[in-house]
């Protein structure tokens, strides 16, 4: 296909053809209906129909793809899609197509929205509504939507950095997958999510070491680094609607789940962990509202919260590991250009304060969700001190015996005794007086005599 070529011929093909006459037609009874109640069927079983729309969502997105800079059909053709997201893949909303054919129809949009992305231009035309409502295919109630659609985000995210892949926004998808319930897809999620990260730091460490490029290494640092990916994530956890309440404790900790299923690859046992970097980015991102409606207080609490869950979960998580001193330089000139540390607009718009170093410090989490530094038990020297002085001296043993001399000792199974006294051994000869008395004893003289 030659779209510069054949502009005008291929446009009108797409627009009357492919939408008007197949994706936006309402879909007809036939005489052989599919009326399976399953949610999902291999793509052979599916009505010939329903699978030449799938086939032109895709030739949309490949046509998108040629135009490159062409907004005004982007646009249009970002619109249709979102569509068909948000009416579940029933764009009509005809009540006509099967569950089977709706999971297909949405799953197909989702991924033709996502290779439109891939490209800079036509791909940068999407809304933050429209941003919000593909993310949800990440937590689908159809298990292989959920599946395929996270492969396909993987593939779009790991393909040619920095200009031919997925942008770092979509990383911010990965936080929904904390809500998913089924181990084997999470476990898969979670690596895909790795892969993603090892893969951006490993280019973010060979264009810091390039010599000379050392300004250009820092320009596209906030669009490559994965740690900016929480700046995505925070957004797209308030506008899930499984986080309805700003102070219901259980949705709130599953939000908090869903942030330490992102961070803790980021920040546990990883000598690329800069706490500085990560408490300016929160500490900014606090200053912010949401951009689509930055009036409504009750999404700007749904917004905040994650952000300080975020930094519960920061504290919570964090292991001392051996420094990488080349990163550690990396993240240090960040911290030190204040620009570098940011939070994108279109999700997240700045609150104007008169004091430009105004600080968030307000604190909307409940009390059972707010962080409480870990009691560890440890000995102390003041706790030795009190120890001795409540320990009991040893008593010493009191003497026995007629002189107080003897030392009374305990026996063990021993005959418990103690000597008798003098007028207990009194020996009684007969023939002698009872109560003859004895002689008394001698006394020493005090003085000798001379």
């Amino acid at each position: 296909m030659f779209p510069e070529r054949y502009k005008v011929q291929i446009k009108n093909i797409v627009s009357r053809k492919i939408v008007k006459e197949l994706l936006v037609k309402e879909a007809r009874e036939s005489d052989c209906e599919f009326n399976d109640p399953e949610h999902w069927c291999s793509e052979e079983e599916l009505p010939e129909e329903t699978r030449c729309k799938v086939e032109g969502l895709k030739a949309m997105a490949r046509w998108l793809l040629g135009l490159k800079q062409d907004t005004a059909s982007a646009q249009k053709t970002f619109r249709m899609l979102n569509a068909f997201i948000l009416h579940k893949g029933d764009l009509l909303q005809s009540g006509r197509l099967s569950k089977a054919e709706m999971s297909w129809l949405r799953l197909a949009a989702g991924c033709a929205m996502l290779k439109v992305c891939e490209q800079k231009g036509v791909g940068d035309q999407y809304t933050a509504e429209q941003f919000y409502n593909l993310s949800q295919l990440m937590v689908d109630e159809v298990k292989q939507v959920r599946e395929i659609f996270a492969t396909k985000l993987h593939k779009g995210l790991s393909k040619g950095l920095p200009n031919k892949c997925l942008p770092l926004d979509f990383m911010g998808y990965y936080a929904l997958s904390g809500r998913e319930t089924e181990n084997r897809l999470r476990t898969t999620i979670r690596n895909y999510m790795v892969a993603d990260i090892n893969r951006r730091r490993d280019y973010v460490k060979s264009l810091t070491m390039g010599a000379g490029q050392a300004d250009k290494a820092m320009s596209q640092l906030p669009h490559i680094l994965p740690d900016y990916m929480l700046v995505f994530a925070v957004p797209v956890l308030a506008h899930d609607p499984h986080l309805s309440k700003w102070d219901d404790v259980q949705e709130l900790t599953k939000a908090k789940q869903c942030l330490w299923f992102i961070l803790e690859p980021l920040v546990t046992k990883s000598d690329y962990f800069s706490y500085g970097f990560y408490k300016s980015l929160i500490e900014k991102m606090k200053n912010h509202k949401d951009a689509v409606r930055p009036d409504d207080d009750s999404i700007n609490y749904l917004v905040i919260q994650p952000i300080v869950s975020a930094g519960g979960c920061l504290l919570d998580g964090v292991v001392v590991v051996p420094i990488n001193l080349h990163l550690l330089w990396v993240y240090y000139q960040i911290e030190n250009i204040r620009d570098k540390v940011q939070v994108k607009h279109a999700f997240l718009q700045c609150i104007l304060h008169p004091q430009p170093d105004f600080v968030n410090t307000r604190v909307f989490l409940p009390p059972e969700l707010q962080y409480q530094p870990n009691k560890k038990t440890s000995i102390t020297l003041s706790m030795l001190n009190n120890d001795r002085q409540k320990k009991p001296k040893p008593k010493k043993p009191e003497g026995c015996g007629p002189l107080g001399t003897d030392v009374q000792t305990d026996f063990i199974g021993g005959i418990d005794a103690q000597p008798s006294e003098a007028s207990d051994t009194k020996i009684q000869l007969p023939g002698l007086e009872e109560d003859l008395d004895e002689p008394p004893a001698k006394r020493l003289r005090d003085k000798t005599k001379d």
